[in-house]
């Protein structure tokens, strides 16, 4: 009967869903969300490599294919949109970013680097932090039928089981649809935990065995309780201090989040910057770089089968004559001349002439085989040299020597996180000793004598 009158109704109802879908859409509201990925690396060599294949925007999956046909577990890959509370290692970049710990690099990538211990590493790349928003009916289909059905099936099960008059309505979602030692599950309640896009049949068939998991979890609390009333107090204490600091953190960080002033001017840069030399003491080489780097036509002309003629040579020679030059040049002509050169021409290419990178960040992208390393970054000349069938052109244009004081805007980033952390402590500070003092002055606190 139920599936006669409710739910073969509800298939084809489609007008009638849709309508109580746009008469209750803020009753279908996604969450803060995170569209991310979660790349969990075996290692840190497999996170560089992560890292890399991010920055070019390339296939994360191929990756993972790749490396797993010799090390099964060196890199596993998890993306979707997350709210919080579905995933561990989402919640950290949900405090990141709530924090300020969290900004978006030099290439423009949101990513959050962390551990659990060990040599393995998570890295959380956040493609887009989405604000809460009514989800379309394709979204929540299956909590736009559960909803409406809810009054639907009390009114059929009371009219098939003549427990009540035909025309007595359900109440809207506060009815019991299962109970367990005292505690109640509501249709509505079972209502909400209806994933999205789920069809009508997965739609029930989850139902129950929310239903059941629900049941059994209520039997194994009931169970612990019992058996471990003599540290019943102490599991008290322990849940209450964590309730405790979880609500004077969320608090504090909204507060926080609403009042910090995040502006910084380039003279509190500097100021801090002269003041506190000895934190930006560099631990590898830093550099601002130009780089081009694309097939070599020769070769490729030779992997075809194709001639490479003396009328190319000169040509090519011609180009790269051109590119060259530019690269001397590194002015606001020549750099968006480069650029579409690159474009052209199919060339990864980092022409960011504010930019600084370390070294080994370099190395990471470019080949380089650096002999004499600091000779050879302090020199502006571009040099250009192939590697695996690729030519590459490289112009240093400034430099940091390891050991030394980092140059003000390489260190600029990690000025502004201090400078902000700096800020956040006194904010908070200040309201700690401010609700103090509220609360003496109310006669809220009150003390003995030791």
């Amino acid at each position: 009967l139920t599936d006669q009158k409710v739910w073969s109704r509800a298939v084809k109802d489609t007008s009638g869903l849709m309508e109580f879908h746009g008469q209750n859409r803020n009753a279908f509201m996604w969450e803060e969300r995170l569209d991310a990925g979660i790349h969990t690396c075996e290692d840190a060599k497999i996170a560089k490599k992560v890292r890399k294949e991010l920055r070019k925007n390339s296939d994360i999956e191929g990756l993972r294919r790749e490396l797993i046909a010799e090390r099964p577990l060196a890199l596993r890959n998890e993306f979707g949109k997350f709210v919080e509370g579905e995933n561990g290692w989402a919640d950290r970049a949900f405090e990141a970013l709530r924090d300020g710990s969290l900004a978006p690099d030099k290439h423009g990538l949101t990513i959050l680097e962390t551990t659990e211990g060990g040599d393995q590493v998570i890295l959380v790349h956040v493609k887009e932090h989405m604000m809460p928003e009514p989800k379309e009916l394709d979204e929540c289909r299956g909590q736009a039928i559960a909803r409406p059905l809810v009054g639907w099936m009390m009114a059929v099960m009371w009219v098939a089981c003549n427990s009540a008059p035909a025309t007595q309505k359900a109440s809207f979602g506060r009815d019991v649809v299962a109970s367990a030692y005292g505690e109640a599950l509501t249709w509505d309640s079972l209502a909400q935990r209806i994933p999205n896009d789920l069809s009508l049949e997965d739609s029930a068939a989850f139902a129950e065995r929310v239903i059941d998991r629900w049941m059994r979890e209520h039997v194994m609390l009931a169970q612990a309780k019992a058996n471990l009333e003599r540290e019943r107090d102490h599991l008290e204490q322990a849940l209450e201090a964590y309730r405790r600091s979880l609500l004077i953190n969320t608090y504090e960080t909204r507060y926080v989040e609403s009042r910090l002033d995040a502006t910084l001017t380039d003279k509190e840069i500097q100021d801090y910057y002269d003041a506190q030399e000895e934190l930006f003491t560099l631990h590898d080489h830093a550099v601002r770089v130009l780089y081009v780097h694309l097939p070599d036509p020769q070769a490729e002309a030779q992997i075809r089968g194709a001639a490479w003629t003396k009328r190319d040579q000169r040509a090519w020679k011609a180009e790269v004559e051109q590119l060259t030059e530019w690269m001397v040049l590194a002015d606001s002509v020549s750099i968006p001349a480069m650029e579409r050169w690159c474009i052209e021409h199919g060339a990864i290419h980092h022409l960011d002439h504010e930019a600084w990178w370390t070294l080994g960040e370099l190395t990471d992208e470019v080949p380089l085989s650096l002999y004499r390393v600091e000779d050879q970054i302090q020199r502006t000349t571009p040099l250009s040299f192939s590697a695996d069938n690729r030519l590459y052109f490289v112009r240093f244009l400034d430099h940091g020597l390891k050991g030394k004081t980092a140059p003000l805007e390489f260190a600029r980033d990690q000025i502004t996180e201090l400078v902000l952390q700096g800020r956040r402590q006194e904010l908070l500070e200040a309201l700690r000793d401010t609700l103090f003092q509220e609360a003496w002055a109310q006669g809220d606190l009150r003390r003995e004598k030791l």
